[in-house]
């Protein structure tokens, strides 16, 4: 079995997301029944680098931002921004783990 990581991942959006979800490799991480921000622990593989997709939706916004970031104990270990309209679905890249 791979090894595991656990991270913190943590999701803020303005104005406030009608949904937030988080998947990886097909597999829901986050489900779509949160709304404007998500804090949370995600297990994922050390050895490689994780491409998790990120959506959010909003309904008659002009504008708006996603915020996510991923910690582990030492502190961040990737972070971005992503603006959109209605819609924002985008990958979010962790790195692999540094031994």
């Amino acid at each position: 079995m791979e090894a595991e990581r656990q991270l913190t991942l943590e999701i803020v959006s303005a104005p406030t997301a009608n949904s937030i979800s988080v998947s990886y490799l097909g597999k829901e991480l986050v489900s779509a029944d949160h709304r404007g921000s998500y804090s949370g622990t995600v297990r994922l593989p050390s050895s490689s680098p994780a491409d998790l997709v990120v959506m959010a939706t909003w309904q008659g916004t002009q504008r708006a931002a996603l915020h996510v970031q991923a910690s582990n104990e030492d502190g961040p270990v990737a972070e971005a921004s992503y603006w959109g309209t209605d819609r924002i679905d985008d990958v979010f890249t962790i790195p692999e783990s540094v031994p």
